[in-house]
């Protein structure tokens, strides 16, 4: 029986991650990921998933040189009294690489607590032992990004999709370790694009919904048009659940000691 992690780092609110609501149609309108949260700096450009009360993951290339602050609570970008949390301190991977994409991951604390709400809820972690547990598995990912490929600008509606694991590289094309390889073969028009980056690729077992993967990066031609016929790669999360808690632990103790 898997049980969900819990950081190790104590906090005021313990959610009960992992508790969304499905209703999947592809490349459609997505119903709300109460995780979700979109990275805003003159509007959104990335998104990320809340893990516990004040910390979301995201992918590193979204925050290595911009100020922003989040979104959250709402499957739609437009709606009048968002609400927004400020950024207290962004914690990139020591050995992210911008070019490979290796190690695209990057932990946010925000300035105060998010208090759960029936809009706002935790993702739970999977184990570090998991990380195969989702290979040929049906996915699910979501984000505010383009739902054009040739578009120039991020959608206001969170839309989601549905894809697979593979681990085929006639598929993948390329295989990296540090990767999930994801596609639908047969939602051919339906893929991530811009501004999707960070977002979360999500499994759903035993009740309980698990953040494997965050949006890393896509295939696209000389226009910088997103290819929707080919596969999509994800930071592997699972590699990652003891940077994740080291990092967590670590800002929790500067914070008792200030």
């Amino acid at each position: 029986m898997r049980i969900p992690i819990i950081l190790l780092a104590t906090f005021k609110h313990i959610f009960a991650c992992g508790s969304g609501s499905l209703k999947i149609i592809n490349g459609e309108e997505a119903s709300v990921w109460p995780w979700m949260v979109s990275l805003q700096a003159f509007g959104h450009f990335c998104g990320g998933s809340l893990i516990a009360s004040q910390y979301v993951l995201t992918a590193a290339h979204c925050v290595t040189s911009r100020s922003f602050y989040i979104k959250a609570g709402t499957n739609n970008l437009n709606e009048a009294n968002i609400t927004t949390y400020q950024i207290s301190r962004v914690t990139i991977h020591e050995n992210y690489n911008s070019r490979s994409k290796e190690n695209n991951i990057a932990l946010i604390k925000l300035t105060e607590e998010i208090t759960e709400s029936s809009k706002i809820s935790t993702i739970c972690l999977p184990s570090s032992t998991d990380e195969k547990n989702i290979i040929n598995q049906q996915v699910y990912t979501a984000g505010w990004g383009y739902t054009n490929p040739a578009g120039s600008s991020s959608s206001k509606i969170l839309y989601q999709t549905t894809m697979q694991i593979y681990e085929n590289s006639t598929i993948c094309r390329i295989t990296p370790k540090l990767h999930y390889c994801a596609w639908d073969p047969s939602q051919k028009e339906s893929n991530v694009c811009f501004g999707d980056s960070g977002g979360p690729l999500m499994y759903s077992s035993e009740g309980n919904w698990y953040l494997y993967g965050i949006t890393s990066f896509v295939f696209a031609n000389k226009d910088r048009e997103c290819l929707n016929n080919l596969s999509s790669f994800f930071t592997k999360v699972p590699r990652y659940i003891d940077w994740i808690n080291e990092k967590i632990n670590a800002s929790q103790a500067s914070a008792l000691n200030y």
